[in-house]
């Protein structure tokens, strides 16, 4: 397999050795005076996969998996109203160089379709993902006022994640309101690392946020962990919500 230009493997042999064309030589099987002269191919990245969106409170959530080239930059985020649209710069509304996005300018009642490229530093575009349909109508309770059933974490974001992750989590009518509302984050071995909310909380949908520390402010090192959420000290929910750091 050649080398993609802007590789990091370019140049980046034992710097004794030379490829033929008198350059540092190039890790990998065409590297070194015995190797073969070849044009460093400036492929577009590949396009993005895994597109997967959700209706959280009055935003949509966009989550892919993140591209890896060198020499990545950025992505292309298109929407519309109707299937079947193609990309253009008439809905493009986004260039996020993370692989999640909050649609929060959006309509009650209205479905949202996407589409997403990828982009380098040198301005070369992948191919488009396939559509992905976010369906907002039918939903009851009202834009934004639909009553939650259940006390549980609904979802995180971006997962995996970096610097900080995003917590959703609801609050249900199962007892004295405001409710004691508690949620730590454990590390695989079950291990308290975080408390990250001991409060009372009216019946709800909320946010927090997790910077990926512990109580004493370090940081965690990388791995799974998981967050619980308890009302009133009772787990209503079982499953816990796996979070995965990569520092």
């Amino acid at each position: 397999m050649h080398l993609q230009a802007f590789s990091p493997l370019i140049d980046a042999g034992h710097p004794g050795y030379l490829d033929i064309d008198g350059s540092r030589s190039d890790i990998g099987a065409y590297g070194g005076p015995h190797g073969e002269a070849y044009v460093y191919q400036d492929l577009p990245p590949a396009i993005p996969d895994s597109l997967s969106g959700e209706l959280v409170g009055d935003s949509i959530i966009l989550n892919w998996r993140y591209n890896t080239e060198a020499d990545f930059g950025s992505y292309l985020l298109h929407r519309d109203t109707l299937s079947g649209f193609e990309p253009s710069i008439f809905n493009l509304i986004a260039e996020p160089e993370s692989s999640y996005y909050e649609d929060s300018d959006i309509l009650p009642g209205q479905n949202y379709y996407y589409r997403i490229a990828s982009l380098d530093n040198q301005g070369n575009v992948s191919d488009y993902s396939e559509e992905l349909a976010v369906i907002t109508t039918g939903i009851g309770g009202g834009w934004g006022a639909e009553t939650p059933t259940i006390t549980a974490i609904q979802s995180s974001y971006p997962n995996p994640f970096n610097s900080q992750t995003t917590i959703v989590y609801s609050v249900a009518n199962l007892g004295p309101i405001p409710a004691q509302i508690n949620i730590n984050i454990y590390d695989i071995m079950g291990r308290l690392v975080r408390r990250l909310v001991d409060e009372r909380k009216e019946v709800g949908v909320y946010r927090i946020t997790w910077e990926g520390r512990n109580d004493e402010g370090s940081e965690c090192p990388s791995g799974v962990y998981f967050a619980k959420i308890t009302q009133w000290d009772l787990d209503f929910m079982a499953r816990h919500r796996k979070l995965i750091l990569l520092r």
